[in-house]
């Protein structure tokens, strides 16, 4: 008998077989044969025969079974892949980095084994999209946690940070150019895992009914054909285990696709090429492929447009194809009309092409962007009396051919241009062209500012993108000077207020060395053009505000050596002027709160701190800061640093300090930064990470858009060592008076509380340890200058790093002044300290050690003796003061310190009245009558010691 393993289906073999097992089993009296037996058929379902010959039978018997899924070796590599992915996200979340340093290991070896499949081709094939988004999301995430400074880590997990951030850094050298390429794309890391043939599947098929005419077989004969095969092999048997080659599968048609769209993607123009380049360039091929040629009717040219238009925002649409055309419908256009919208639609193509990550447009689309508008601006001039520009008309088909400012809310400053333009004038019969112009200035302005917050301030790109701020300035001089031409005043206001924010911050001396600079350049370049042309040619004066009138008055000029009078133009002081007259008649409230606000900065930048105090307190913007958006408390707060600053250059102690008080006074005074972390936070120089709050992405992605670029930063070290300087120089000379003249503590006037608590910090330690920062230095000048050793205070003060971040010969002047400050405060806080010691003091001796004149020295005792702040008198034949002091005898000594007694024995019941009947009865007449009544009995009481006191005094003397 043979074995059952090698049992086929032939029944005939199988019964045979069967039978003598049987005749053989009941002769033997074995029933154990035919139970097991049974019990396999009810297990399986089939006879003994049939069960090991299942893989050859049809699929009609297997209908209720499950089916086996077959799947190809690169499908099963790429599920892995994602699977790695996945993980590596969820590890991100909780910022496990001992886990993310195992899969970013396992991740690199699913790639080795992903390229093991084609490892006989010659060239190497590219990178799964997976496998480069899970590197961008990782290396995002440990930049991210290399900024956070404030959170730690633990001591394995920063093991594991720094192995992964050395290998991620040597990984992506490799994958520069496809790391690029994704950042471009606009995908978002460790969301687009999946290729573009796998992902965008309803695009595929709607590019592929488009291509279906160019193609030059009929995919309706493949498919029957197809169909015929299947029908004449069905699967059966041992086939249906097999792979289906002969099916035209859906990754076989998105291959296809691709190769299309590679092809497809050759005749666009690159992002680098400049407009002009890339009109030139276009070939013929392309326009052919298009439908576009320069001999199409004039509605035709509308009607293309019209589909370009209508095709926006809609999946399946390339961008860059839709530039293309409309590149080539401009060489087409028949009319003034027809070329100015087109290039609107340009600009606005540009846009939408820029990242959604990034939320800028490259540099070289910017520039594009500003030559288009700068051609449509050229050719509004030329036809004034031709063109003028509409936003909503009603007899006009309305088109978005303006560009919406991302993240803005509709406001008085976009409602009322569109009313003004609704009410159009009948009389005026020029063409009308659909387009916002002064939307457009606005959102260029936008990008430009969107792309300095975006890059690192210490790469060349940065100072690039810093040279294109004067070619925008240039556009919106050009963009206003055509709204007043066209008495549209308030669209000129809002440009005027835009070219105020980009000049408010611009000292006179940093304008006239750039104006330098640029001149040097401009000469190569204009050597046979006339000099009073450099005005329109230099790229930095062409963007300045110059005098409607021409006038000798140099005052208000620009000091430029190289141009002449006419040519120069206003100082900061006279251009923000001319401008802001502009914004106050024609523009919106919130227009004009950024105005006064940019004229207060820059007269505290120049240094005219009562023209700048008197115009903030005019406004009476501090009233109703908190309920303005936030940019603008963003920007008073910078204002009021530095006016804070401005007064600290003129040496005003108590004004700096009134400035700079609320801005350097952090919401938990006992935390050690947090005094420059509030500052950072208040001024939108930083993100800050506060100590048991966590801020959701949300959070962070708004306060990341309203941070300010790298080149307006203020310096935060110097404010917060303003800060304190003013507090020393106010708040010591005030205690040592309260302490003289044994104030209590509920009664002396505080200036600044967290100078007094930093103080009390500092004097509470027994071995103060040598200054390290800002804080440091002033508290060891503080205790220098309660014991009168002014020196030592200024040396303290003058060894500060942050002087360095201004220029020497201001430090210098800065220093003087406040040494002569030092100087007078420190004789006071001297007197205060030590008068209890001596009996007289000699004005030489007091000239010689805080090096003053006997003049000055005679001035400030004498404004002391006049404030009541010392009893002394003028000995004036000997140059002494003669220190006047009262001591109390035993009597009276005993009735101030009963009355204290009693003061504290009236607080003490006092709180006990109010923990018992819950404040109830401090308003109750009998509380009030008694709390009289021991005023009057505790004020008769020292007023009749004191009185003993001086007449025992006069007895005595």
């Amino acid at each position: 008998m043979t074995s059952r393993f090698f049992a086929t289906g032939d029944t005939s073999s199988s019964e045979s077989e069967r039978s003598e097992h049987t005749e053989d089993s009941f002769a033997s009296g074995d029933e154990s044969s035919e139970i097991d037996s049974s019990d396999e058929k009810k297990a399986t379902g089939f006879e003994v025969g049939q069960r090991l010959a299942r893989y050859l039978r049809d699929s009609d018997s297997e209908e209720g079974e499950e089916r086996r899924v077959v799947r190809s070796a690169r499908t099963k590599q790429q599920e892995a892949l994602l699977s790695i992915v996945q993980q590596l996200k969820n590890h991100i979340k909780i910022s496990d980095w001992i886990s993310i340093q195992s899969d970013f290991d396992a991740l690199n070896r699913q790639l080795n084994k992903y390229y093991k499949m084609d490892v006989l081709n010659e060239t190497k094939k590219e990178p799964p999209k997976a496998y480069i988004s899970a590197i961008v999301l990782l290396e995002d995430f440990l930049n991210k946690t290399a900024e956070n400074k404030d959170k730690k880590l633990s001591k394995t997990n920063t093991k594991a940070f720094n192995a992964v951030k050395q290998r991620l850094k040597k990984n992506n050298r490799e994958w520069e150019e496809h790391i690029r390429k994704f950042r471009e794309s606009g995908a978002i890391p460790g969301e687009d895992l999946y290729e573009e043939d796998e992902d965008d599947g309803a695009e595929v098929d709607d590019e592929e009914q488009e291509s279906e005419a160019d193609e030059s077989w009929d995919d309706s004969e493949v498919e029957s054909l197809e169909e015929a095969e299947q029908e004449r092999a069905p699967t059966s048997g041992g086939s249906q285990w097999l792979l289906k080659t002969g099916r035209t599968s859906k990754s076989s048609q998105a291959i296809s696709h691709k190769e299309k769209k590679k092809s497809k993607s050759q005749s666009l123009p690159q992002s680098g090429q400049s407009f002009k380049d890339t009109m030139d360039g276009t070939s013929a091929a392309a326009s052919k492929d298009f439908g576009i040629t320069e001999d199409l009717p004039e509605s035709a040219v509308d009607q293309k447009l019209v589909e370009i238009i209508a095709t926006k925002g809609r999946r399946g649409t390339s961008k860059r194809e839709n530039l293309l055309q409309l590149e080539l419908l401009l060489k087409a256009a028949k009319n003034l009309v027809q070329e100015m919208e087109i290039l609107f639609q340009i600009v606005s193509t540009h846009f939408d092409m820029a990242p959604m990550t990034i939320g800028y447009m490259s540099q070289e689309n910017w520039r594009n962007c500003v030559e288009c508008i700068e051609r449509i601006l050229n050719l509004a001039f030329e036809h004034e009396t031709q063109v003028r520009f509409v936003v909503n008309h009603p007899s006009v088909e309305t088109l978005d051919v303006s560009v919406p400012i991302r993240g803005d809310k509709p406001s008085s400053q976009t409602e009322e241009p569109v009313e003004s333009d609704t009410n159009w004038d009948k009389n005026d019969k020029r063409k009308m062209v659909r387009g916002d112009m002064a939307t457009v200035l606005e959102h260029m302005d936008d990008d430009l500012f969107r792309a300095w917050q975006g890059i690192d301030a210490y790469l060349p790109e940065y100072v690039d993108r810093l040279k294109d701020e004067f070619v925008l300035l240039k556009l919106l001089a050009k963009g206003q000077t055509y709204f007043e031409k066209e008495k549209d005043l308030e669209r000129a206001a809002r440009i005027a207020c835009r070219r105020i924010q980009h000049l408010y911050y611009k000292p006179d001396d940093l304008l006239v060395g750039m104006i330098q600079a640029s001149l040097q350049k401009t000469r190569k370049q204009l050597e046979g053009v006339n000099n009073d042309q450099w005005s329109c040619q230099d790229p930095i004066l062409s963007g300045l505000v110059y005098p409607e009138e021409e006038t000798q008055d140099e005052s208000i000029l620009l000091n430029v050596p190289e141009l002449s009078i006419h040519q120069r133009p206003l100082k900061g002081e006279k251009a923000l002027l001319r401008l802001a007259v502009l914004v106050y008649r024609y523009g919106s409230e919130n227009l004009k709160s950024i105005v006064i606000l940019c004229q207060i900065y820059h007269h505290a930048l120049e240094n005219r701190y009562y023209e700048a105090r008197d115009m903030l307190l005019m406004s009476h913007l501090q009233e109703s800061i908190g309920l303005l958006e936030l940019p603008l408390q963003i920007l008073f707060n910078r204002t009021m640093a530095q006016l804070g600053l401005c007064a600290f250059r003129h040496g005003l102690a108590q004004e700096t300090l009134y400035c700079l008080q609320e801005l350097c006074t952090p919401v938990h005074t006992g935390l050690g930064s947090s005094t420059v972390a509030r500052l950072k936070e208040l001024l939108a120089q930083g993100i800050v990470q506060q100590r048991g709050h966590e801020k959701s992405l949300e959070q962070e992605r708004l306060e990341r858009n309203y941070q300010i670029p790298y080149h307006m930063y203020l310096p935060v070290d110097f404010i917060e060592m303003a800060h304190l300087i003013a507090a020393m120089l106010v708040e010591i000379p005030s205690l040592t008076r309260a302490e003289a003249k044994n104030e209590a503590p509920q009664k002396r006037k505080i200036y600044s509380r967290v100078f007094q608590h930093f103080l009390r910090n500092s004097i509470r330690q027994a071995y103060p340890s040598p200054p390290e920062n800002t804080r440091d230095y002033i508290m060891s000048a503080s205790r220098a200058f309660i014991r009168g050793h002014w020196k030592d205070a200024y040396q303290y003060i003058a060894s500060i790093r942050a002087w360095e971040s201004i220029d020497a010969a201001s430090a210098t002047s800065i220093l003087q002044t406040w040494r002569n400050l030092i100087q007078a405060e420190g004789l006071r806080t001297f007197i205060h300290s030590y008068a209890s010691y001596f009996d007289s003091l000699s004005v030489t001796f007091l000239s010689e050690w805080f090096e003053l004149s006997p003049a000055r020295v005679h001035s400030l005792i004498s404004k002391m003796i006049m404030n009541e702040e010392l009893q002394a008198s003028w000995d004036q034949p000997s140059g002494c003061v003669l220190i006047k002091r009262w001591e109390p005898n035993r009597l009276q000594s005993l009735c101030l310190q009963l009355t204290e007694k009693c003061s504290q024995l009236i607080d003490y019941n006092e709180r006990l009245l109010d923990a018992r009947s819950g404040g109830q009865t401090l308003k109750t007449e009998e509380r009030e009558e008694f709390l009289k009544t021991a005023s009057h009995w505790m004020n008769a009481g020292r007023k009749l010691s004191t009185d003993n006191w001086g007449k025992t005094r006069t007895a005595t003397i």
